[in-house]
This record gives C-alpha cells, sequence and structure tokens, in this order.
C-alpha cells in the first residue's frame, strides 16, 4: 500500500495522478477531508491565499471525482468515434 498523505496538497496531487478509479476516488477523499480540516484550522486569520487554491483544488477534486476531468473526456471522444 502507499504511503498515506498528511498534507492537503500532496493528497490533492496524487488523486490528479492516480490513473485507478477506486484509488482515484479514495484518494479524492482523503484530500477532501485534509482540505477540510485545514479550513477550519485557518478560518480565523487565515492566509487567504491559501483558501482561494484550496476551493480551486476542491472544484478540480469534484470533477475528479464525477470522470468530469481530461482523461475521461477523452477516453468518451475515443469511444464516441468508434461507434461511428
Amino acid at each position: 500500500m502507499k504511503k498515506k498523505p498528511t498534507k492537503w496538497r500532496e493528497a490533492f496531487k496524487a488523486a490528479s495522478l492516480e490513473s485507478d478509479k477506486s484509488e482515484r476516488k479514495r484518494l479524492c477523499a482523503e484530500a477532501r477531508r485534509l482540505m477540510q480540516e485545514r479550513l477550519v484550522a485557518i478560518a480565523n486569520g487565515g492566509d487567504s491565499r491559501e483558501e482561494r487554491t484550496m476551493e480551486e483544488a476542491l472544484r478540480k477534486l469534484w470533477t475528479l471525482e464525477h470522470g468530469a476531468g481530461p482523461r475521461n473526456r477523452e477516453r468518451k471522444r475515443k469511444q464516441s468515434k468508434r461507434k461511428r
């Protein structure tokens, strides 16, 4: 088993690079959990730049979790070409 990410950026990067769907889903959940913990930690007087970065990362996580990422679009494009 791979080393478990301990920081949200590590988890997000690992999820973004993962090709195995079930492992990507697990990593997305871990990244989301770590982001939520960090958002709570910086809620009062935190780094607004980090908050914006996290918000963007959360949107990207959503696309990874729901199969709307670049890999999935390419796969769907190839499938539609085969049907023709």
